[in-house]
């Protein structure tokens, strides 16, 4: 008649178990982002508080690199940026009496480079709708933006 007959072996029943563990090893890797982290940091009271983070990324608009919003956000991309890139920056021209709200030093018109932007300072509805730096639209202070 048919069949096999009798048990499955040992060592087949561990090589199933390893393949289904490696393979969901695999798949948890690649579903998860590289930055992605859970932190824990001690609170005032003496306890622990977790947190999971998830990080994209931005693109630079000096360099042209994609870079974490972490690292954008804390303004550490940006002042090594600066000061990688700090001949372009300073080739950029200041026409107008303009000045950052934060380090109040004059705004940069930006060329016509980099990806598109957000103006903060339009009028309500058009500050959602990306624009492209035309060399003549976009004023900027690009170490507090």
């Amino acid at each position: 008649g048919g069949g096999g007959g009798g048990p499955m072996p040992t060592w087949a029943i561990i090589l199933i178990v390893v393949i289904v563990v490696i393979a969901i090893i695999c798949i948890c890797i690649s579903v998860s982002s590289e930055d992605e982290g859970v932190s824990v940091e001690k609170t005032e009271g003496g306890g622990f508080s977790r947190t999971l983070s998830y990080s994209g990324t931005i693109p630079c608009y000096l360099c042209l690199c994609k870079v974490s919003n972490s690292a954008w956000d804390s303004g550490e991309h940006r002042k090594k940026c600066a000061y990688t890139n700090q001949r372009e920056l300073l080739s950029f021209t200041q026409p107008y009496e303009s000045f950052c709200p934060n380090c109040h030093e004059k705004l940069s018109l930006w060329p016509a480079k980099g990806n598109p932007f957000y103006c903060d300072q339009c009028p309500f509805d058009p500050r959602s709708v990306l624009k492209r730096s035309t060399g003549q639209n976009r004023l900027n202070c690009f170490l507090c933006d």
